[in-house]
């Protein structure tokens, strides 16, 4: 930084540099960054050595009641919620400077906004994308859940984190100076006085008149998916009357018009996100946020997966049909083999065997009259070989296998159905119940 940065205060001016000691403890390092309410500084605790980020209001309007106001509600609501989130920064501190400055303390982030990666980079994969807004989402569910609306989410308000291990990105949300709380009567927004950045703000919010809920929130949420899997913002730039007024009249372009490595599901869930009605958007960050895992086939962890293959329906023949068009039919077992045995030649054979026996009881045994045939031994009656009509020859194994499908193959049985995959019963790792994942 060149030069001092003067914060005005009631008393006059008051220099922030290199080496002032803020609230007593705390030794400024050098200058991070200026935000829409204030300039951040690195510090550093002076016992007990690590390093922080503190916040400031900007000079030109410290002077301002309303304004002041409206940072210590900042202070508060960011200390309350990142308790109870790992993806809000967390608030460490609070005090008033010399000549009656408020400051912020804030834990001190290592990494880049999502604005100035998006500089770099254009667009963003959208399983990556996906990533950032399931984290995204996470802080919102918190926020919205505590009845607090951010009303100012864009790319430099989301901070992404070097990650401690890995490549998985790390979420951080930042800036609650404009956020509101629903329950809170004393609001500090002036009649007509619209808050937020224009390329990001929801109908409702351009439109002071109306109600602004959680549902803004969202619409801004998908306007940053927007950004980062399109490379431009939703409603183009230029002067804030003219994005104001395609927000208001006009519909975005389909993302996989813009781009054919998009899907077109995206295109639905963008239509959602993006609908004028706040009740023809997603209704919560949660299901924002798992609907569009399923478009990127993201699992509820993070980590991108491969798309589920539905189940295919049986026709009434008991076949199966994929949807790669190939013809599925299960085979019925084979027919048992059964030997024929002829029922008459047994019988006759009986026969035979009855006279003979009546005829040697009949002469007591004597021999047999010259020239009479000598009783023939009982003929030897061969099995038939099993005719081709009552025996069935096994199935090829090729026939019932899907070798198109690519899925695993499924077991027939005998009334022609196949067979369902057995039930995993697995963990839960969204980790939308768990208050350290949040």
């Amino acid at each position: 930084m060149s030069g001092d940065h003067a914060a005005a205060t009631a008393g006059g001016e008051i220099a922030l540099r290199e080496g002032v000691i803020v609230g007593g403890k705390y030794r400024l390092s050098s200058e991070l960054g200026v935000g829409a309410m204030g300039v951040v500084w690195n510090a550093t605790h002076v016992t007990l050595g690590h390093q922080v980020a503190i916040k400031f209001l900007l000079n030109s309007i410290a002077a301002s009641d309303v304004a002041r106001a409206r940072f210590e509600r900042e202070a508060k609501l960011a200390a309350r919620l990142g308790e109870a989130s790992r993806h809000i920064t967390r608030v460490i501190d609070h005090g008033i400077h010399e000549g009656n400055v408020p400051f912020l303390v804030m834990e001190l982030l290592r990494g880049e906004s999502l604005s100035e990666c998006l500089k770099r980079e254009r667009r963003l994969p959208l399983v990556l994308a996906t990533r950032i807004v399931q984290q995204l989402a996470r802080a919102l569910h918190v926020a919205h859940s505590a009845g607090v609306v951010h009303r100012d989410l864009k790319p430099a308000n989301v901070f992404l984190c070097n990650p401690e291990q890995g490549d998985e990105v790390e979420v951080k949300l930042l800036d609650f100076g404009v956020a509101k709380a629903l329950e809170d009567a004393d609001e500090q927004t002036g009649q007509g006085q619209v808050l937020g950045t224009p390329s990001y703000m929801s109908p409702e919010q351009i439109v002071s008149e109306k109600p602004v809920d959680a549902r803004s929130d969202l619409w801004a949420v998908a306007a940053i998916v927007y950004r980062m899997t399109v490379g431009r913002a939703p409603f183009g730039s230029g002067r804030v009357q003219e994005i104001a007024l395609r927000i208001m009249s006009t519909e975005t372009i389909p993302p996989s018009q813009v781009w054919n490595d998009l899907p077109i599901e995206l295109d639905m869930w963008m239509q959602r996100g993006l609908a004028k009605n706040p009740e023809e958007r997603f209704q919560s960050a949660r299901e924002l946020a798992d609907f569009l895992a399923t478009v990127a086939g993201v699992t509820a962890t993070g980590a991108a997966a491969p798309r589920a293959t539905p189940a295919t329906p049986l026709d009434d023949t008991g076949a199966s049909h994929n949807t790669t068009g190939s013809h599925v039919q299960s085979s019925p077992p084979p027919a048992r083999t059964r030997k024929v045995v002829p029922v008459a030649i047994g019988g006759a054979l009986l026969v035979i065997l009855v006279i003979v026996f009546a005829a040697t009881r009949k002469s007591g045994g004597e021999q047999p009259a010259a020239g009479a045939a000598p009783p023939q031994p009982a003929p030897t009656v061969a099995e038939p070989a099993p005719s081709a009509t009552t025996t069935s020859p096994p199935p090829s194994p090729s026939s019932s296998v899907a070798a198109a499908t690519g899925a695993a193959s499924a077991a027939s049985t005998s009334a022609g159905k196949i067979s369902a995959p057995p039930k995993v019963k697995k963990k839960d790792g969204s980790g939308w119940g768990n208050k350290h994942e949040l």
